[in-house]
């Protein structure tokens, strides 16, 4: 995909394969995490903290702060997976969407008292 980026003169093409790349770059990253022997004995908050880090780094948005509120929430890796799809897609909404300039703070949150953990995330962006 690099060498499409380099021979592509179009910019939005560029920019199209630009963030394709640092998608799958991501997705990589977080199978590797996944799969880490080390990595499966931390709590699910650990991953996703690692995880926003990662995102807000690839959208070159270091203006953003992501708190993700700590949790002693374990997950197997087939459901750490899915966890970690949808959030990565929701922050990634918010760092698009929800902030023009001026930086702002994206807080996620699993919930995990009561039966099924519930996943909020939430930004102050307009």
């Amino acid at each position: 995909m690099a060498a499409q980026v380099e021979r592509t003169t179009d910019r939005s093409k560029t920019e199209s394969l630009q963030a394709a790349q640092r998608r799958l770059e991501l997705l990589g990253g977080i199978h590797r995490r996944l799969y880490d022997a080390a990595a499966s004995n931390q709590p699910v908050t650990t991953h996703l903290a690692t995880l926003c880090d990662e995102l807000v780094r690839a959208e070159g948005r270091n203006d953003l702060t992501v708190d993700v509120e700590p949790s002693a929430l374990m997950l197997g890796p087939e459901r750490l997976i899915i966890l970690s799809l949808l959030t990565a897609e929701i922050v990634t909404n918010s760092l698009k969407h929800a902030f023009k300039a001026g930086g702002g703070r994206i807080a996620v949150r699993i919930d995990s008292l009561a039966g099924p953990f519930e996943l909020t995330v939430a930004d102050n962006g307009g």
